[in-house]
């Protein structure tokens, strides 16, 4: 018999409310964090940090890993960390160009139809780089060779 697979996909969300809506209300909620937190800021790069700041600003999958890795007692003896980057998805998502049914947004955060998420995309690095090493033991991580970009 075959093992079982399991891939994380995005399920897409359909809010009703149009990308340029979504993107205000983000900005305008951070904004109002940072004004009522002036002093977090610094928290949003702490792995330990169970500061509110931090949901305003990461996503639900971010409070996800921190609740399984970071914050976990024993995640030494509980968690494994595997890391896929996609290759070519950053050119995908800002081409103009691109063909039907490439859909890079299901795959990246994105501020605008062909604009990405520097700000996520940055979090992202910094906790994959910087934080989860600092939590968990190199035999935890696993690093996989980038997949191409292309039809699927």
């Amino acid at each position: 018999a075959a093992e079982p697979e399991y891939v994380l996909q995005s399920i897409g969300l359909d809010t009703g409310a149009g990308g340029d809506e979504v993107v205000l209300m983000q900005k305008s909620l951070r904004c109002a964090a940072l004004a009522l937190w002036p002093d977090a800021e610094s928290e949003l790069r702490n792995p330990h940090s169970r500061h509110p700041i931090k949901w305003y600003f990461f996503s639900v999958t971010a409070e996800e890993i921190s609740r399984g890795v970071l914050w976990a007692d024993r995640r030494d003896h509980s968690a494994f960390v595997f890391i896929r980057t996609i290759k070519g998805l950053e050119e995908v998502a800002v081409n103009k160009d691109r063909g039907p049914g490439e859909r890079p947004q299901d795959f990246i955060d994105m501020t605008g139809e062909y604009e990405i998420n520097t700000d996520a995309q940055m979090r992202l690095e910094h906790g994959r780089n910087e934080m989860l090493p600092k939590v968990l033991s190199p035999s935890r991580i696993t690093e996989y060779e980038p997949l191409e970009w292309g039809p699927g």
